[in-house]
């Protein structure tokens, strides 16, 4: 079993802008972005980011999204869909209902086209409650370890995630995680990445009661253990993905508004895990408040 994936799912966005709806559960986004044309905007940042992946070698899957109906966040193909191991697709439950559009039959003929499924896992009747769970912006898997983990919050169900874990048979590592503002953290990949030798944390944001079991969970030989701060976690040095090209090295996708963020001895660490792949995606980021590892859905077949 490998931590990091070979090839990665992306949605080419057809109407990229400020979701309104997402914002209010989202400190992340930013209403009013100096930007004449964001969605050209979001193209060139998205069409740069799969230039850089493929010239690293990496095995990228592209699908077109369409015009109608509208979706501003289809850049975030994560959230709603999983591609696990042994060919289970995920459908996961969006807490936004303009979020929910992302998920049509469009793109799922595509996906079985292109990623036939051995097994549907459908999880999206707990929208009918405005109940929540997205996909690998909520989990984190640690395939290594056989754990996931997940901090709660209006996106993040616990009763969702506990199914889930059984469901695919990971250990479930269930906390919370709060801002400075004293507000749980959207998705918990804003605060946690895992790589083959490293995982990123924010674990000042997790109450003492519960760090301990956060931290020793995550331990695993060889990987080291880099702590952010919140600030750190403002500027996405969380929200990093370790994937694995053609030739068997480990690339770490990471934003250059991160690698401002970070400093030289964290950097070092990710270096001696992996080359990093530095994305510039600041207006993907501003508008839309999620970065390169929500851009990038795993393909663990």
């Amino acid at each position: 079993m490998n931590q990091a994936c070979k090839r990665v799912f992306m949605v080419r966005p057809a109407a990229f802008g400020y979701n309104a709806e997402t914002a209010e559960t989202n400190a992340f986004q930013k209403p009013i972005v100096p930007i004449d044309n964001p969605q050209q905007s979001a193209l060139d940042e998205f069409d740069q980011l799969v230039f850089q992946l493929q010239q690293e070698g990496a095995d990228v899957l592209v699908y077109q999204d369409t015009n109608q109906p509208v979706k501003p966040d289809a850049v975030f193909p994560n959230n709603w869909v999983g591609l696990h191991d042994k060919r289970i697709r995920a459908y996961y439950p969006m807490l936004a209902k303009n979020r929910r559009l992302e998920r049509n039959a469009a793109v799922v003929a595509f996906l079985d086209e292109h990623l036939p499924a051995q097994k549907i896992l459908d999880y999206s009747d707990y929208e009918l409650q405005n109940e929540a769970m997205e996909g690998t912006g909520s989990l984190i898997f640690d395939y290594l370890n056989k754990r996931v983990f997940a901090s709660k919050s209006l996106r993040t169900q616990p009763e969702i995630m506990l199914r889930v874990s059984n469901d695919l048979g990971f250990e479930p590592i269930l906390f919370d995680a709060f801002d400075t503002s004293g507000n749980a953290y959207y998705h918990t990949n804003v605060i946690l990445s895992i790589g083959t030798k490293y995982a990123l944390i924010c674990s000042d944001a997790i109450p003492e009661s519960q760090r301990d079991l956060v931290l020793e969970s995550l331990k695993f030989p060889g990987r080291t253990i880099i702590p952010i701060s919140q600030q750190q976690v403002d500027a996405f040095a969380g929200n990093v993905l370790e994937i694995s090209n053609s030739n068997d090295e480990n690339l770490i996708v990471i934003s250059q508004t991160a690698i401002d963020a970070l400093q030289d001895e964290q950097i070092a660490v990710l270096q001696r895990s992996g080359l990093l792949l530095i994305a510039n995606i600041p207006v993907i980021e501003s508008i839309g408040g999620g970065s390169v590892r929500c851009m990038l859905a795993e393909i663990r077949d």
